[in-house]
C-alpha cells in the first residue's frame, strides 16, 4: 500500500472475493499493516494541520507587564479548553488553535477576571489579543469586546479567508465555491487554452496552484487541479493565499488553496437542500429552431454533532461526526452545424459538390497518375464521380451511421440538437476523536462523476463520449 508522504494520506483498494483461508489470513495481516502505516501517518500529518495561532500581552492598568496570569482559551463548539500561563514579559501563545469560535479568560491575583466571550479564529491566522487587567477582586469579572486588527501584524503571509456564511449565502452558479477565490485581490482567470487549475494567482500559470484539506495535499499530480471538491455545506471555511505563505505550503510558484473541514460540536446541526433549474422561462436561442432543453436538479443533505448512541455511547465533548452528500444531475440542449455526406456523395457522386467559396471540386484519383486541377484534370475522378467498384466495402457500411442533411445548404447541411447529460455525486465523512489534549481524524471523500459531450467526436451529435471517474481522498 503505498503512501503520499506529501499528503500523510493512504490510498488503498480491497477487492473482496471468494479467496481461500490462507488469503484470508494474509488479508488480516494486511490490514493490521494498514493500520500501524495509518497510525504513522497521524503523527506525521500533525504538523501540516491548518490552524490557528492566538498571541498577546497581559498588563495591569498603567500598562505594566503582568506575568503569571491564568489564560484559558475554550472552543465553543466542542468546549475543548486549553489553559497556559503568561510569561516575564506578560506574553502568551496558543498554537495549533482549529479554527472556529472561542471564549478566551484572563485571571491573576489581585485582578478582575476578564473574559472576551465571542473570539473567531480563521484558518491559519495569527491573531493578537492583548489584554489589561483592572484592580479589583478574582470574583469580579469584566466583558471584553475584542476587535481583532485587520492587518496581519504578525507574519507577511498575504491572502483572505472565505468563511462559511459567506460560502453559503453567496449566490453561486452550480454551488461551486471555489468561484469565490475571485474575490481576493492577485487571483485572475488562468489563460485560455491553458491546463491545471482554474486560478492563475499573480501570474502564474494555472498548473502552479496547491490544494490543501485540513493539512492533505488535494493537488492532481497529473492534471494540476484540485483532486477532491468537498460538499458546499461541510466547508468551514477556506483561505486563499497568494503570496509570502509558509514553506510548508510551498513547492509552487502560484498560490495556495487552503481548505477547513467542518468538526461537529456538542449540537446537532443539519441541512437538506434541492435547486432546481430548467427551461420553463427561457426564450429561444438565437440560432435554435426551437427551445433548447435545461434541467438541472441539485440536491443533497448534511448533518453534523457529537457522536451520540443511546444507552450505549455518549460522545459528548469527547467525539464527534460530519456526514455530507451533494447530488448533480443535468440534462443541457446543445445545437451544432455540420456538414454530412449528401444522398449523391453516398453514391459517390460529387459533382455538385463545391467548397466554401462555391467552387466546384476536383477528386484526385490516387491510381492515375498526373495533375489534377481545373488546367490539367489528368488525374481526375471523371465528372467528379467515384465509380461504385472503388468504393471501399467499409466505407459503405459505416455511410449508414451518418444522419442526412436537413438544411438546403452545401457548406453546414446539418442542424443538430444534442442533450450533454452530466452527472456527479459528492460524499465526505469525517470522524474526531479528543484523548485529552491529542486529537485524532478521520477524512473520508470522494467525487463520482459521470460526463458526457455528445459533440466531442464530431459536431454532428451523434458520436460524443461518456466519461466515468471517481476521486477520492482518505486519511487520517
Amino acid at each position: 500500500m503505498p503512501v503520499d508522504p506529501r499528503s500523510n494520506s493512504a490510498y488503498y483498494s480491497i477487492n473482496r472475493a471468494n479467496a481461500p483461508w490462507g488469503q484470508g489470513v494474509f488479508a488480516r495481516v494486511q490490514n493490521y499493516r494498514l493500520a500501524m502505516l495509518l497510525l504513522l501517518s497521524c503523527l506525521t500529518a500533525r504538523a501540516q494541520t491548518p490552524t490557528a495561532t492566538l498571541t498577546g500581552r497581559v498588563t495591569d492598568s498603567s500598562g505594566a507587564s503582568l506575568p503569571g496570569a491564568v489564560i484559558q482559551v475554550r472552543n465553543l463548539n466542542t468546549n475543548e479548553a486549553r489553559i497556559g500561563e503568561s510569561s516575564l514579559e506578560g506574553d502568551y501563545t496558543f498554537a495549533g488553535l482549529m479554527p472556529g469560535t472561542y471564549e478566551v479568560t484572563f485571571e491573576s491575583r489581585g485582578f478582575k477576571r476578564a473574559r472576551e466571550s465571542v473570539l473567531e479564529l480563521q484558518i491559519d491566522q495569527a491573531a493578537r489579543l492583548d489584554i489589561a487587567l483592572q484592580p479589583g477582586d478574582i470574583i469580579e469579572s469584566v466583558e471584553v469586546t475584542a476587535e481583532l486588527p485587520v492587518l496581519n501584524s504578525e507574519n507577511a503571509v498575504k491572502g483572505d479567508v472565505i468563511t462559511s456564511q459567506e460560502i453559503v449565502e453567496m449566490p453561486l452558479d452550480g454551488r461551486d465555491f471555489a468561484d469565490l477565490a475571485f474575490l481576493v485581490p492577485g487571483v485572475s482567470r488562468r489563460a485560455q487554452g491553458g491546463s491545471g487549475s482554474a486560478f492563475a494567482i499573480n501570474g502564474a500559470r494555472g498548473d502552479n496552484t496547491n490544494f490543501v484539506i485540513d493539512g492533505f495535499n488535494d493537488r492532481n499530480i497529473r492534471g494540476a487541479g484540485v483532486q477532491v471538491r468537498p460538499p458546499i455545506d461541510a466547508m468551514q471555511e477556506f483561505k486563499m493565499q497568494v503570496s509570502n505563505y509558509p514553506a510548508e505550503y510551498g513547492q509552487l510558484a502560484g498560490g495556495v488553496m487552503n481548505m477547513v473541514l467542518k468538526t461537529g460540536g456538542n449540537a446537532f446541526h443539519g441541512a437538506v437542500f434541492e435547486f432546481l433549474r430548467n427551461d420553463r422561462l427561457d426564450a429561444r436561442k438565437f440560432f435554435d429552431e426551437s427551445k433548447s432543453k435545461l434541467r438541472r436538479n441539485q440536491f443533497g443533505g448534511t448533518l453534523y454533532g457529537p457522536l451520540v448512541i443511546p444507552r450505549l455511547y455518549n460522545g459528548r465533548n469527547r467525539t464527534f461526526f460530519l456526514l455530507a452528500w451533494e447530488s448533480y444531475r443535468q440534462v443541457l440542449g446543445a445545437t451544432r452545424l455540420g456538414r454530412v455526406p449528401t444522398a449523391l456523395e453516398r453514391e459517390g457522386d460529387f459533382s455538385r459538390t463545391v467548397d466554401v467559396s462555391g467552387q466546384a471540386l476536383y477528386l484526385r484519383d490516387p491510381l492515375t497518375p498526373g495533375a489534377c486541377t481545373a488546367e490539367d484534370r489528368t488525374a481526375c475522378f471523371p465528372e467528379n464521380r467515384i465509380p461504385a467498384s472503388r468504393l471501399h466495402p467499409v466505407a459503405a457500411k459505416l455511410i449508414p451511421y451518418y444522419p442526412l442533411e436537413n438544411r438546403p445548404s452545401a457548406v453546414n447541411n446539418y442542424l443538430v440538437n444534442a442533450n450533454d447529460s452530466d452527472r456527479w455525486d459528492n460524499f465526505a465523512v469525517k470522524l474526531d476523536q479528543r484523548f485529552g489534549n491529542d486529537n485524532l481524524s478521520f477524512r473520508f471523500l470522494q467525487r463520482r462523476n459521470d460526463l458526457s459531450n455528445p459533440f466531442e467526436g464530431s459536431d454532428l451529435g451523434t458520436f460524443g463520449i461518456l466519461v466515468s471517474q471517481a476521486q477520492t481522498l482518505t486519511g487520517f
